[in-house]
Order: C-alpha cells, then sequence, then structure tokens
C-alpha cells in the first residue's frame, strides 16, 4: 500500500469513528460537512482539525458533541464531562498566512494544478518568462473552478498575450533575461530571491513560483 494514501485512510477512519458514534441526524450532517470539505481544501483543513482535537478526547474516553451541528452553542467542540458545564473547545490555525488573501498552502495546491498546462510552454522556452494570475479575491473555493482557473491560465501562457478570464481574475505575461534570477536553486538569500522576483514579475510580495530548468537559457518564473 502507497504510503500516499495514509492521509485519506486517517481521515476516513476518524469521519467514520465519529459518524458511529454519533445520532442518525448528527452523522448525517457530519456527511454533509465532509462532503462539502472535499469540493473546498479550506472546509477540507477546518475539518481535519477538529477531527484531530475530537480524537484526542474520544480515545480518553470522553463524551463529545458537535454544538454547531446541534445548536448548542457556535464553538467547534463540547467535551460534556470535563468540568460542571463541560469544556468547549474552539480550533483554530494560525500561520504565516494569517491575514492573507492566498495561503502558502493553496498557492502551493494551485501550482501543482497549474504544472500540467504550463509544462509545455516552458519545454519550449528560450528566455525568461514572467506570468502573473491576478485574482479580484481569494481562490475559487471549490475544486472544479480552481481546476478550471488553472487551465484557462496555462492556456493564455500558450498563447503568449495578456488576457481576462472569467469571475475578474486577468493574466500579465512579460519576457526577461533569465540570468537576473542568478543561481536561487543553491540557497540565496531568501531576501534577494524575494526583491529579484518582484523585480522580473513587477509585484510586490506576492505567492510566487520560480522554475528554472537544469539548462541557462530556460527560465520561466510563474506567479500566482
Amino acid at each position: 500500500m502507497s504510503p500516499d494514501i495514509y492521509p485519506a485512510i486517517s481521515f476516513a477512519a476518524q469521519v467514520l469513528s465519529m459518524a458511529r458514534a454519533s445520532s442518525r441526524p448528527l452523522a448525517e450532517q457530519l456527511r454533509r460537512r465532509v462532503h462539502d470539505a472535499i469540493k473546498k481544501p479550506e472546509a477540507m483543513r477546518a475539518l481535519r482539525l477538529e477531527l484531530t482535537a475530537a480524537t484526542h478526547f474520544a480515545r480518553r474516553g470522553r463524551k463529545l458533541s458537535w454544538p454547531e451541528m446541534t445548536g448548542g452553542g457556535t464553538f467547534d467542540l463540547l467535551v460534556e464531562d470535563i468540568g460542571p458545564q463541560g469544556l468547549e473547545v474552539e480550533c483554530k490555525s494560525i500561520g504565516e498566512d494569517k491575514g492573507r488573501k492566498i495561503h502558502k498552502r493553496e498557492a502551493l495546491d494551485f501550482y501543482g494544478l497549474v504544472w500540467p498546462h504550463v509544462q509545455p510552454t516552458i519545454k519550449g522556452l528560450r528566455t525568461g518568462l514572467s506570468a502573473v494570475l491576478t485574482l479580484p479575491g481569494r481562490l475559487p473555493e471549490r475544486h472544479a473552478d480552481r481546476v478550471r482557473l488553472a487551465r484557462d491560465f496555462g492556456r493564455v501562457v500558450f498563447q503568449g498575450n495578456d488576457a481576462s478570464l472569467h469571475d475578474g481574475a486577468a493574466v500579465r505575461l512579460r519576457e526577461f533575461d533569465p540570468t537576473v534570477l542568478g543561481d536561487i536553486p543553491n540557497g540565496q538569500p531568501r531576501e534577494q530571491v524575494r526583491a529579484t522576483i518582484d523585480e522580473v514579475s513587477g509585484t510586490q510580495n506576492r505567492q510566487t513560483m520560480a522554475v528554472v530548468p537544469p539548462e541557462p537559457s530556460l527560465a520561466p518564473c510563474h506567479g500566482a
């Protein structure tokens, strides 16, 4: 069995465990949350964090309930048999992306969707190419919409002209001398890399991915 599927198996085991320990109406609400989370990466991360906390208490034999599903409160989890009125648990994830519209994990996931659509263009390049995707807000919530956005972005890059996409997104392209990127793969200082990519892409403090193939003449830079 491939280790790549272990996280999915763990998630499925947590969901099934909670569903079996819940009443039929609550199990159905949990099923709907899982269905929604599969389509929305942020919802999935939030649900997995809640399930991790719930599993921690469940393995210690504690009695749990989900107030947001039962109408008993707006916090995430209630451990009913800790303290005179139970222990209210609110799950929050705080990191370096706090306050950013596009989080690093989202950008990396989106890059994985983009890569198959831009790879053919990259192989044929003989100069640097900066491709900047500008969004009116955040990345689409639905996975299918992100897939479509990645496909449309790759199409514009292949065509080689600036273009507007659906829902207010836009793509801006420009060529540059790849030597300005220097030797990024071998550990330039982070501040220097950031300044160089900002100059090449014409952006400031945006989520960016630089692709530098082995040949020095091929150095496309893609920003998201």
